[in-house]
């Protein structure tokens, strides 16, 4: 979004896999917190470097989903705390 600043990580971070979600806190440009999650899978490739990977096979999507609700929840129950 073009409203939106760089974000910072915090704390909170869950993984089921490969699959991840971590929380990033953002300011918009006018100053006001918002946060928000990043989901993504990484594997390490055959040199050694980690990846990213936005494509899920059936146990994948399964993983994302678990990942999702949780990530939601977390947004819920913080929300208004900013």
């Amino acid at each position: 979004m073009e409203n939106e600043t760089e974000g910072t990580f915090v704390p909170w971070k869950r993984n089921l896999g490969s699959i991840g979600v971590t929380k990033v806190q953002n300011k918009r440009k006018d100053g006001s917190p918002f946060e928000k999650m990043l989901i993504g899978r990484s594997y390490l490739d055959k040199d050694g470097e980690w990846q990213r990977a936005h494509d899920y096979d059936a146990g994948g999507l399964f993983c994302l989903a678990i990942l999702a609700v949780l990530a939601a929840w977390e947004l819920l129950k913080t929300q208004g705390k900013s």
